[in-house]
C-alpha cells in the first residue's frame, strides 16, 4: 500500500513538472521592437533602422520588409532616405511569431526652414525678467533684428528691459528662409496692496473692559469695519478692518480674549472668540467642503469691498483654512488655501488684488 502511494505521488509530480515545462505566457514571451533614427528626415539624409528581439526559445529568425535592399539579416541598417516608408519586421521562435512596424517620414529635399520664437512670460512689470527662446528646423543659420541679437539656430537668453521690445528672427537654409516675430510687453509695476494690521490694546482682558485699536494702515484710501476707535468688550471676539486702495483690498483681523475677573467665580475663561453673527451656510459640497461638519467654522467678511459677503472657512481636523470670494452670489472655487494653522485666530490679514483671478495673499502669526 505504501509503495502504491509513493508511485501515485511520483506520477502526480511528473505530470506537474511536465505541465509547468510546457506552460507559456500567452503574451509578451517573444518581444520585438523596431525604430528609425531619426524617424522624420529630409530626402538624402542618413537614417538608421534598428530592431531588437528577446526570446526564451533560442535564437528567433527575423525578416524585414519595406526597406529596399535590406532583409533583416543584421539588427542595424543605415541607408539614405529617399521617401516615406513603413518597415515591418517578423520574428519567429520555436513556438510563436511576432510582427511590429516602424514608420519613417521623409520630406522632399531642401524644405523651407521653420522658425519658432517667443518670450516667456510675454508680459512683465518693469524690473522683472523674461526669457527669449528660439529654435529652427532645416536651417543652417539664423539672425535677428530688433531688441535682441542672436546668431545660432536655437537658444535662449534672459532679458530685463525697461520698455516694450520686439525681435524678429530670420533663419535660412538650402530650402530658403523664414521669419517670425515675438513681442514683450513691459508695464509699470502695480500699486502696492494696502497693509492693514489690527492691534487691539489690550488684547487680553480680565473681565469686561475697554479696548483701543491702534491699527497700522498703509497704501489705503478708505477703511471700514469693527476694529476702530475705542470699544467696550464683554466677551472674547474677533474684530475686522477692511481697507481698499489702488492696489486692492486688505482685511486685517484682530482677536480679543476676555477671561473672568481675578478673584471672581470659577467659570472657565472664554478663550474661543465669538465670530460675527452666524449666517446661512452656503453649499460648498461641489468643492468638497461641508460647512455642517463639527470640525468646520466660518465667518463671512466682505474681503474686497464689493458689497458681497465672502468666506473664510477653518477645518480644525486638517488644520487648514480656505478663502472663497463671493462671485455674484455663488462660490465657484477655492481662491486660497492656508495649511498648517492651529485656529482661525492665526489669520491676521487677507489681501485681495484689484483684478479677479490674481493671487490672494494671507498673513498668519504661525
Amino acid at each position: 500500500m505504501r509503495s502504491d502511494t509513493r508511485s501515485l505521488g511520483a506520477s502526480i509530480l511528473a505530470l506537474t513538472l511536465l505541465s509547468t515545462a510546457h506552460a507559456r505566457p500567452v503574451d509578451g514571451w517573444l518581444r520585438v521592437t523596431a525604430a528609425f533614427s531619426p524617424n522624420n528626415a529630409v530626402a538624402g539624409q542618413s537614417v538608421t533602422f534598428n530592431y531588437s528581439v528577446l526570446s526564451d526559445a533560442g535564437d528567433p529568425e527575423c525578416s524585414v520588409s519595406g526597406i529596399p535592399g535590406y532583409n533583416g539579416a543584421d539588427s542595424s541598417y543605415t541607408f539614405t532616405a529617399a521617401s516615406s516608408l513603413t518597415a515591418r519586421i517578423t520574428c519567429t521562435d520555436s513556438s510563436m511569431t511576432r510582427s511590429v512596424s516602424a514608420n519613417l517620414t521623409v520630406q522632399a529635399g531642401n524644405p523651407a526652414p521653420t522658425v519658432s520664437v517667443g518670450y516667456s512670460p510675454s508680459a512683465i512689470y518693469t524690473g522683472q525678467s523674461s526669457t527669449l527662446s528660439w529654435s529652427s528646423q532645416y536651417a543652417t543659420s539664423c539672425s535677428s533684428t530688433g531688441s535682441a541679437s542672436i546668431s545660432s539656430t536655437s537658444g535662449s537668453q534672459s532679458v530685463t528691459p525697461s520698455s516694450n521690445q520686439s525681435v524678429t528672427v530670420t533663419c535660412s537654409g538650402p530650402g530658403g528662409s523664414n521669419s517670425q516675430t515675438a513681442n514683450l510687453t513691459v508695464s509699470p509695476p502695480p500699486p502696492p496692496a494696502p497693509t492693514v494690521i489690527v492691534i487691539p490694546t489690550p488684547s487680553t482682558l480680565w473681565g469686561p473692559g475697554w479696548v483701543t485699536f491702534a491699527n497700522i494702515v498703509q497704501n489705503a484710501t478708505n477703511c471700514g469695519g469693527s476694529a476702530m476707535g475705542m470699544q467696550y468688550v464683554t466677551m472674547s471676539q474677533m474684530f475686522m478692518l477692511t481697507c481698499s486702495g489702488p492696489g486692492g483690498s486688505t482685511t486685517g483681523i484682530g482677536w480679543v480674549t476676555v477671561f473672568p475677573p481675578i478673584g471672581g467665580n470659577s467659570v472657565a475663561p472664554q478663550t474661543t472668540p465669538t465670530l460675527p453673527a452666524a449666517e446661512k451656510a452656503p453649499n460648498l459640497m461641489p468643492l468638497g467642503i461641508s460647512l455642517k461638519s463639527k470640525s468646520m467654522s466660518f465667518f463671512r467678511p466682505d474681503l474686497n469691498g464689493d458689497g458681497l459677503k465672502d468666506l473664510i472657512v477653518f477645518d480644525s481636523s486638517s488644520r487648514t483654512a480656505y478663502v472663497l470670494l463671493n462671485r455674484n452670489g455663488s462660490f465657484p472655487r477655492i481662491d486660497k488655501t492656508i495649511p498648517h494653522i492651529n485656529a482661525l485666530q492665526s489669520i491676521r490679514s487677507v489681501t485681495v488684488p484689484p483684478v479677479d483671478g490674481h493671487a490672494i495673499s494671507v498673513s498668519t502669526d504661525k
